[in-house]
C-alpha cells in the first residue's frame, strides 16, 4: 500500500506561518534596536543621568550632624572601642555590628598603624591593615586631619565609580544601543552600590583593575599592584602579565619578574603588619569543594524566600557559564573575569552568605561580561544579557528604599 504526499501536507499549517511572519519582523526589529548609532545628543543624556545617580544615591546620605558617616555604617558594638578621634567625630550608628566600612576610615586616621587602639578597634588588625591604599590615600588628601580624612575616605568610591566610568567610555567608545546597555549594566550592578553604600574596597579595587586593563606595558603592572593594595583577593590576577608577553623572547623571565612586582609591594606592606599585630587571619575556611558555597546561596536564599539574593546567585552563575563558552585568552577582561570565576567556585558558604557580599567580591566577572557581551551577536544579546544582570539590579533599588 503506497501513502501519497502532496505539497500542501509538506506546507505548514497556515496559523504557525502565520506567526512564523509574525516573529521575524519582531526579531528584526530586535536586531535593528540594538545596533542602532547613538546619537551624541542621546548619548550626552546618557551620560548625565548615569553620572547622576552615584551623586544623588550619596547624597541622601549626607546629614549635618553626622556628615557622610552614614556611609561607614558604624556599628554601636565596635563604636565604643574604635580611635578616640573617630568616636569624636560622632558617627552615625545603625546595626548592631555595623560593616565593613568603619574599620577602614579609621585605618585612615593612621595609616602607619602606631595607634596602639588598633589592637581593639578593629575586629581584625592584621586582615584589616592588609588593604591599606584606600586608607593611605585618605589620610593623604585629608591632610592628617581626622574629620577631613573620613569625610575624603567616604567618597573615594564615588571618585572611583566615575574614574571607572570614564574608563570604560574612553576605552570601549559605546556607540550603539547594546553596548550601552553593557556599560551602564556595570555601572549600575549590585556589586558597584554595594561598595557606595558602605565604603568599602572592592569599587576602588576593580577601578584599578579595569585601569590595568586599559594599560600595558609596566604601566599595567603598576595598576595590577595598586588594585592588591587596596584588596588582597585581587592577587587573584598577578598572573595576568604573563599572558601579555609568553610570545615573546624570554617570555617567563619577563612575566616572573611582573607577577613578582605586582606581589612584592604588597609582601613587603603584610609582613610589616603581621610586625605590628602578629594576630594572622587569612580565611582559610573560606575554601571549600566546587560550587559550595554558590549553591550554598542558591538554597539559602530559597529557604529564606530572599528572591533578590537566589536572582544574585543565578545571574552570576550564568555570566561564569558565558564566560566558559566564549574563551577569549587574548582578553584581559576574560582572563580577569574568569579568574575570578573559577576562584569563587571554590569558595565557602560565608563569602555567599550575602548578596551585598558575592556581588562586590565577583564585580571584576560581572564587569568582564558585560565588556565581552558588548561584541554579542544581536539575536543572543538579549537572553545572555537579561540572563546575566536582571539579578544584579537590588543595589539600583536601593537609591528609592528609605535609609533606617
Amino acid at each position: 500500500m503506497s501513502v501519497r504526499f502532496s505539497k500542501a501536507c509538506l506546507q505548514p499549517p497556515r496559523r504557525f506561518k502565520n506567526i512564523a511572519i509574525r516573529v521575524r519582523p519582531v526579531e528584526k526589529r530586535r536586531v535593528k534596536f540594538l545596533q542602532r548609532h547613538v546619537s551624541n545628543q542621546a548619548r550626552a543624556i546618557i551620560v548625565v543621568v548615569l553620572c547622576l545617580i552615584p551623586a544623588l544615591f550619596v547624597a541622601r546620605y549626607f546629614s549635618r550632624q553626622h556628615g557622610l558617616t552614614k556611609l561607614l555604617d558604624v556599628g554601636p558594638f565596635y563604636l565604643p572601642r574604635a580611635l578616640s578621634q573617630f568616636q569624636a567625630l560622632d558617627p552615625a550608628t545603625f546595626h548592631h555590628k555595623g560593616y565593613d566600612g568603619q574599620f577602614y576610615a579609621q585605618l585612615a586616621i593612621d595609616p602607619s598603624l602606631r595607634n596602639p587602639q588598633f589592637a581593639t578597634a578593629l575586629d581584625g588588625p592584621e586582615y584589616r591593615s592588609r588593604r591599606i591604599l584606600l586608607p593611605a590615600v585618605a589620610w593623604l588628601l585629608g591632610g592628617g586631619q581626622p574629620a577631613a580624612i573620613v569625610t575624603v575616605y567616604t567618597l573615594l568610591n564615588l571618585a572611583a565609580w566615575y574614574i571607572l566610568f570614564m574608563l570604560l567610555v574612553r576605552s570601549e567608545r559605546p556607540a550603539t544601543v547594546q553596548a550601552w546597555l553593557c556599560i551602564a549594566a556595570i555601572v549600575l550592578t549590585t556589586g558597584v552600590f554595594s561598595s557606595l553604600k558602605r565604603s568599602l574596597t572592592d569599587l576602588p579595587a576593580a577601578t584599578l583593575l579595569i585601569g590595568a586593563a586599559i594599560l600595558g606595558g609596566w604601566s599595567r603592572t603598576v595598576s595590577l599592584a595598586l588594585s592588591v593594595l587596596t584588596k588582597e583577593t585581587y592577587m587573584i590576577c598577578a598572573w595576568l602579565p604573563l599572558a601579555d608577553v609568553w610570545k615573546k623572547r624570554h617570555a617567563l623571565w619577563h612575566g616572573s619578574i611582573q607577577v613578582a612586582a605586582v606581589l612584592l609591594p604588597w609582601i613587603l606592606w603584610a609582613i610589616y603588619v603581621h610586625w605590628r599585630f602578629a594576630a594572622p587571619d587569612y580565611g582559610e575556611d573560606n575554601f571549600a569543594w566546587p560550587l559550595k558555597g554558590w549553591l550554598h546561596a542558591i538554597v539559602s536564599s530559597i529557604q529564606l524566600l530572599k528572591l533578590s539574593m537566589m536572582l544574585a546567585a543565578l545571574s552570576l552563575l550564568v555570566q561564569l557559564v558565558y564566560l566558559a563558552l566564549r574563551p577569549q585568552f587574548n582578553s584581559f577582561y576574560w582572563r580577569a573575569a574568569i579568574s575570578f570565576g573559577i576562584a569563587a567556585c571554590f569558595m565557602n558558604n560565608d563569602p555567599f552568605a550575602s548578596e551585598v557580599s558575592f556581588t562586590r567580591d565577583l564585580l571584576p566577572m560581572t564587569i568582564g561580561f558585560n565588556v565581552l557581551l558588548k561584541q554579542e551577536e544581536p539575536g543572543k544579546f538579549p537572553f545572555w544579557f537579561a540572563a546575566g544582570n536582571i539579578g544584579l539590579l537590588s543595589g539600583l533599588f536601593g537609591l528609592f528604599r528609605p535609609i533606617s
